[in-house]
């Protein structure tokens, strides 16, 4: 099975989105006589199977998918957008290996703290403990304070 994912329409690309099974959904836009974007194929090949647990990889060939630039609102290719849950979490254009693995880094690392953030929603007991937690922190910084 193959990392990375052919995207052919708008619609698929969509499907593609809704179908994240929790990973992060990182998506490539690029032109096949783009050189910045053949630069960067071999780059992005080999840092895919270090993720492939946690990022799912789609390549959208924008000659067959033209609206997706404006869908996406694309201004410069090679651009790779991060989606988690539908909503898009880091965007990077270029074709540095160093810069496309600190956007994958940031991706995921939004996707942890979004994750987070609807898990202590959903358990109440956790906001309620973060709410004391905070109360009595302010309490004994207060107590602590200096008289000027």
């Amino acid at each position: 099975m193959s990392l990375l994912k052919n995207v052919s329409s708008l619609k698929e690309l969509f499907q593609e989105l809704r179908e994240d099974d929790g990973k992060l959904v990182v998506i490539e836009f690029m032109h096949s006589f783009c050189y910045a974007c053949q630069m960067v194929k071999p780059k992005f090949r080999r840092m895919m199977p270090n993720y492939a647990k946690k990022v799912k990889f789609c390549r959208v060939e924008l000659a067959d998918v033209p609206n997706a630039v404006d869908s996406f609102d694309l201004g410069k290719i090679p651009t790779f957008v991060a989606f988690h849950q539908k909503e898009e979490v880091a965007r990077y254009t270029g074709h540095d290996e160093r810069d496309l693995a600190t956007f994958i880094a940031e991706g995921l690392k939004e996707k942890r703290r979004r994750t987070a953030q609807a898990q202590k929603l959903l358990d109440p007991r956790k906001a309620v403990l973060g709410r004391r937690r905070r109360s009595q922190r302010a309490r004994g910084l207060a107590s602590a304070g200096t008289n000027l």
